[in-house]
């Protein structure tokens, strides 16, 4: 049980249950609370951040054109619990567009470079609009706050919480993160020179709140949307959901064990793959505003996925695992079972006389397909390289399953 003051000061014995479904129902499926508009009250504007009129018009190519941009401005929002707080316009235009567009024609703000380009444009297609909004949620997700714990949005907002608070947590998660990522960055002397052919990128936070035990996490990131397009192919296979459940399939078959692991910064394990290099800011300490050259796959750059993809692969074979023709993300190693090899005879394991010539696997492969001998094959196919693995790797005798598909000839 625990005692819960409610804003009137009441206090009530509430039990952990009611209190976490209270929270659940308030919050969507990623903890984002959610809050239901009354009104647009009032709005403020950051003049050193928000766009100029002057400046919204910008040449490029002999051709004139308008910058779209809604930073540095605020809207005042009043919610149906009559509280009130100021949002970004630029959460309020995606979430409440007719709304933010009839204030700010009352306002009279609608001619300012954050409205003007799209204002009129909402309020004529009010009608259709306003069908498609009755066909959704109209729920504003507040997502500044997950399961009641408020998330900066900044390293100097995450320092401020934690004053607020009275405690160290985002603090804490900042500096985890630096120990995990430090690695990744190849911190330059004031006196050498960025090398030639390296793209500048900037470094930014993402902080979250983990509903599985309420952690505090904090990632740093980069912009990878800063560098050029590498030349090389950058993108990253993954093993395919049929994989998966043929390699289950087997496990029940073969009454073996699943295991399942997790790589902690898996990004960071991989080398860099671009040229790029950044300034460290102020969570760095001591090296902060150094220039650092980037020699780890970060988050946030193009080519991480496809690096750590190929670093993996590297260490699969370098512990002596084979990858499967098939499949390129399923990797094997073929072991032999003491109990099995002691009790059989080597000639019949090669010649496969213990394993029965027929298998059926339940919706797993999609389709059959015959082979000869072991070492015949007549054609790759999915059905085929199960076969091949069953036979290569297990080295136990194979009962025959019934299913929906039929049997697979496992070949003589």
């Amino acid at each position: 049980m625990y005692n819960v003051e409610f804003a009137d000061g009441e206090v009530t014995e509430l039990t952990a249950n009611i209190i976490a479904t209270t929270m659940i129902a308030n919050c969507d499926e990623e903890g984002n609370e959610y809050l239901l508009l009354d009104s647009i009250v009032d709005f403020r504007r950051d003049d050193a951040k928000a766009l100029s009129i002057k400046d919204q018009k910008a040449v490029r190519n002999d051709r004139v054109y308008m910058k779209k941009s809604t930073k540095g401005w605020e809207l005042c929002c009043k919610w149906k619990d009559e509280s009130t707080s100021y949002e970004p316009l630029s959460l309020l235009k995606e979430s409440h567009p007719v709304q933010t567009a009839e204030f700010a024609v009352a306002a009279g703000i609608d001619d300012q470079p954050a409205f003007n380009w799209w204002v009129k444009a909402v309020l004529r297609r009010r009608d259709r609009i306003i069908a498609q909004v009755k066909s959704r949620q109209t729920r504003y997700l507040k997502k500044r706050f997950k399961f009641g714990i408020e998330v900066p949005k900044t390293i100097k907002e995450a320092y401020a919480i934690d004053k607020k608070n009275g405690n160290t947590k985002w603090a804490d998660s900042i500096a985890k993160e630096l120990r995990n990522v430090k690695v990744a960055f190849k911190i330059l002397d004031q006196d050498d020179r960025v090398p030639i052919g390296y793209q500048q990128i900037r470094m930014h936070w993402i902080f979250d709140i983990k509903m599985e035990d309420f952690r505090f996490k904090s990632r740093i990131v980069a912009a990878g949307n800063m560098t050029e397009p590498p030349t090389s192919v950058t993108y990253a296979t993954v093993v395919s959901r049929e994989t998966v459940r043929i390699a289950l399939t087997m496990a029940a078959l073969n009454n073996l064990d699943v295991k399942a692991g997790d790589i902690q910064n898996a990004y960071i394990t991989a080398p860099c793959a671009e040229k790029i290099w950044t300034t460290l800011g102020p969570e760095f300490g001591v090296d902060q505003g150094k220039r650092a050259i980037i020699v780890r796959a970060l988050y946030g750059l193009r080519s991480s996925g496809a690096s750590f993809r190929n670093h993996l692969a590297d260490c699969m074979r370098h512990l002596g695992y084979t990858s499967c023709p098939a499949e390129p993300d399923l990797w094997m190693k073929q072991v032999v079972r003491p109990e099995y090899a002691k009790d059989s005879d080597p000639g019949d394991i090669e010649s496969g006389k213990d394993a029965q010539k027929n298998l059926s696997l339940s919706n797993m492969i999609g389709r059959n397909s015959t082979m000869g001998r072991r070492n015949q094959f007549q054609q790759i196919c999915q059905g085929h390289w199960v076969k091949r693995w069953i036979l290569d790797c297990t080295w136990t005798a194979i009962t025959q399953v019934r299913s929906s598909l039929g049997d697979l000839d496992l070949g003589g």
